[in-house]
């Protein structure tokens, strides 16, 4: 069950992340969206690639990508897609990117697709089934408390623009070590269990939706700033789950 839509997120991710690896440091054109986040042509390209091949495959199902939006978004089964994870870093030239792939059933992510085009790694899940790198098993780390944990924060604008910097003062000094990792390859490190806690404050469903379901088959826990387990506030702690409650305490106080 959903083996069918897991290859076919897996063949869109890697015809995605080819397209990606074309462009990569040849400067393609790129232009500024209202948001202020820039859009390439391999953004462009690599969406309408993973759109043709999943439409192909299941044209009753519905999509929400960032670059082309809602299409039957009030169907049973809805496609969510970053067609290109981290374009700031593709833009310039670092390795930090991919596509992000998910598939929410009655409201529930089921399956996630992670791909790295740079070093050729893909990570999926599907509900129930487990968390995998091409046939390994993958598992959060069992690092017990904050001040042996390795903790991820997404861009540092999107906390200071929420005065969210005397948090991020307080985790310094609380963690062993922290570092900046917020797209799919935080979601990556954090599920082989590299990274023991990420969090984001500003994020789009797209950003996280197969991060999430990727976490949690890996055995750590993924909700919102409020505990609430949605990919539509804005915000992400993801985690095993030790550290996931230290620091949902955290950020409460």
């Amino acid at each position: 069950m959903l083996f069918q839509e897991k290859d076919a997120a897996v063949r869109a991710a890697l015809a995605a992340g080819k397209i990606q690896m074309n462009y990569f440091r040849q400067n393609p054109k790129t232009e500024i969206k209202e948001d202020g986040s820039p859009v390439t042509i391999a953004d462009q390209l690599s969406e309408k690639k993973i759109l043709e091949i999943l439409k192909y495959e299941f044209p009753l199902h519905g999509f929400l990508a960032e670059e082309s939006g809602e299409t039957n978004s009030s169907a049973e089964n809805v496609w969510i897609i970053d067609p290109l994870d981290g374009t700031k870093d593709f833009v310039r030239g670092l390795p930090w990117f991919g596509p992000l792939i998910a598939l929410q059933k009655k409201g529930e992510i089921v399956v996630g697709v992670i791909h790295l085009p740079y070093v050729n790694e893909t990570i999926w899940a599907i509900k129930g089934k487990g968390v995998f790198i091409g046939n390994k098993k993958l598992q959060v780390s069992k690092v017990s408390s904050l001040s042996q944990a390795t903790i991820a924060q997404g861009n540092l604008s999107s906390f200071t623009k929420r005065n969210y910097l005397n948090f991020l003062s307080d985790l310094s000094l609380k963690s062993f070590h922290m570092r900046t990792a917020d797209n799919g390859y935080g979601y990556s490190y954090l599920a082989q269990g590299f990274l023991d806690g990420l969090m984001e404050a500003a994020v789009k469903p797209w950003d996280i939706a197969a991060g999430k379901i990727i976490i949690e088959e890996a055995g750590g826990k993924v909700t919102d700033f409020n505990g609430v387990n949605s990919i539509y506030s804005g915000n992400i702690i993801a985690g095993n789950k030790n550290i996931h409650a230290e620091l949902l305490s955290l950020v409460k106080q």
